[in-house]
């Protein structure tokens, strides 16, 4: 297994490492960015970003002090995680061979080299090296069940790790928590003992809400949570009745004011936070409660229109319109721009080592090509609607 680990890691580094150099020093683009900033100059980890991603990209940047090493690192990260699930995969489920090796191992990699894994691959976003460590948890999770042997305390201790960063990292991964512990409750005690089991458990939960404890503190008010609700906020507070609702928005009107969401119709509840100043700057921890209360009353009352905004923002992020938000313009602005708000160099100063990129032009026609976008900022819909489309994958998997 360690030798077909190793081929399977040889391909795929030495893969992205030809893409690396295209596309050195990554492809960062804004919010990635930032992040790096604020490490650079020691204010924060950034916890917008979650606390995590600053962290992570702290670590690496003690062992490679450069934005483009971060990348290196991550892909080393990754391939490692490529070739141990592909092998374990494998063997869990008796997967045949090709004679041909090398074109074997090709065919297996393919899912790693689609367009969107590529771009986010290659950034300092967190969802770049974030997918890798889910699919490591859902591959020892349910390999590690299908294998039949008993779990040494390195494989549980694994399982446990993996779960409270994937859990933690991304607020709606909280699922994983209570899933992952009852399937690993329900697992045969031949292969895993009841005090395993009870140690894997309690470290997921302990390991989890010290985590979100630490981010909840880093963020230090209730703006990343108002966010999170402005979007269907603002569309119940639109539809809401002025006289039978008006309780619910004047508690709503302590936290954002309803008049500046009454004059900007067309924006949606992401606009209205960056471009307007819904939010008003001084409000009370009892009044954020009861603008979540009336938040779910409203929602309760126009459930409709909570379900219409919730599935449009899921079917437009998911890439079923061709035109979900991607790091792909920005990230070629950050370089091609010297002096402009998305330049590199604004973004983070001129400090750091092996910056630019080595072979621009093609890293430019990369970008695009991989984001079905062309330097004339046209987007190829179709395109855009096939690479981009979250839907495919997921159906091709439950197929």
């Amino acid at each position: 297994m360690y030798l077909r680990g190793g081929q399977f890691f040889l391909v795929y580094f030495s893969c992205t490492m030809l893409l690396l150099i295209i596309l050195w020093p990554g492809t960062w683009a804004w919010d990635d960015l930032v992040t790096l900033r604020n490490i650079q100059h020691y204010n924060s980890f950034n916890p917008w970003q979650h606390i995590l991603t600053g962290l992570y990209q702290d670590i690496m940047l003690q062992i490679l002090p450069f934005p483009g090493g971060i990348i290196l690192l991550q892909n080393v990260w990754i391939s490692l995680i490529v070739a141990f699930s592909i092998t374990k995969i494998e063997s869990a489920f008796h997967i045949r061979r090709l004679k041909n090796w090398i074109l074997d191992i090709l065919l297996k990699l393919i899912p790693f080299f689609l367009p969107p894994i590529l771009m986010y691959q290659f950034s300092g976003y967190r969802i770049g090296l974030y997918i890798y460590l889910e699919l490591a948890m859902l591959v020892v999770l349910v390999c590690g069940a299908k294998d039949k042997r008993e779990w040494k305390w390195k494989y549980v201790l694994l399982l446990a790790f993996l779960t409270v960063i994937v859990a933690a990292w991304r607020t709606e991964s909280i699922f994983y928590v209570p899933c992952v512990c009852g399937a690993v409750v329900l697992i045969d005690d031949k292969v895993l003992p009841s005090t395993k089991s009870i140690v894997c458990v309690v470290a997921i939960m302990t390991g989890y809400v010290v985590i979100s404890l630490w981010q909840t503190y880093s963020l230090g008010n209730s703006s990343y949570r108002v966010i999170s609700l402005l979007g269907p906020g603002a569309e119940l507070v639109t539809v809401a009745d002025k006289e039978k609702d008006m309780s619910e928005l004047e508690a709503i009107d302590k936290v954002l004011d309803i008049n500046v969401i009454y004059d900007n119709p067309s924006y949606n509840g992401e606009g209205l936070f960056w471009e307007t100043g819904v939010v008003r700057s001084e409000y009370t921890v009892r009044d954020y409660k009861k603008f979540q209360a009336a938040i779910v009353k409203l929602a309760v009352k126009y459930p409709k229109v909570v379900i219409s905004e919730r599935w449009n923002l899921f079917v437009t992020a998911v890439g079923a319109k061709g035109e979900t938000i991607n790091n792909v313009a920005k990230s070629v602005e950050a370089f091609e721009e010297r002096d402009g708000f998305n330049a590199v160099n604004q973004k983070t100063g001129d400090r750091w080592i092996a910056q630019d990129p080595v072979l621009k032009r093609a890293r430019t026609r990369l970008i695009y090509m991989l984001g079905g976008d062309n330097p004339h900022r046209t987007r190829v819909i179709w395109l855009q609607r096939l690479v981009w489309n979250a839907i495919i994958p997921m159906v091709a998997l439950l197929y």
